[in-house]
């Protein structure tokens, strides 16, 4: 028989990973058949958390062996991710193998709508604004913003920032 290509898994499932973190899943590859088989690997790409340490490498196992495919999931940003590895081969019975890859960066991710108009005001007047704050984030986030003036005539009064600003994944909250 020819090349047989068989994974020991069909799909890597990473654990929840913090933004920056990794986490690392290892992945048997076996040549079941009676020839060498030669695989190629796709290269990393910079726009997926998801990497291997085979980057575009072509590489060929002996009938009867095996080798380890290492994936990593570096999350740059909290949301949930998944892709489909596709390795080619020489194989007739298996011209190509996909292993599935998933993960979920964690972290808070901070949304502020800091657009709005005090239109026209005349010397010594005032007006309010209010900005809203979205937490679009996986984890809760507790923000304890600095309230400043500056000497445009600007000034932030408000007590909500006494004691800080909790915010759950997905919670909004509007300042004034």
């Amino acid at each position: 028989t020819a090349p047989d290509v068989r994974l020991s898994t069909q799909s890597v499932a990473f654990s929840d990973t913090d933004l920056d973190g990794q986490d690392t899943g290892t992945v048997t590859i076996t040549n079941d058949g009676t020839e060498a088989v030669q695989l190629d690997f796709p290269a990393n790409r910079s726009d997926t958390p998801f990497s291997t340490n085979r980057s575009d490498e072509t590489l060929s196992i002996a009938p009867g062996s095996e080798i380890g495919l290492q994936a990593q999931f570096r999350p740059q940003e909290p949301d949930v991710f998944g892709e489909q590895l596709t390795i080619e081969t020489n194989s007739s019975f298996t011209p190509t193998v996909s292993l599935s890859l998933s993960g979920t960066g964690l972290g808070a991710a901070i949304d502020v709508d800091q657009s709005f108009d005090f239109g026209e005001l005349a010397t010594g007047e005032r007006a309010n604004g209010r900005i809203l704050i979205t937490n679009d984030g996986t984890e809760s986030v507790t923000l304890d913003p600095t309230v400043e003036s500056n000497s445009a005539g600007f000034v932030v009064e408000s007590a909500q920032f006494d004691s800080g600003i909790s915010l759950d994944p997905g919670e909004s909250r509007f300042l004034s």
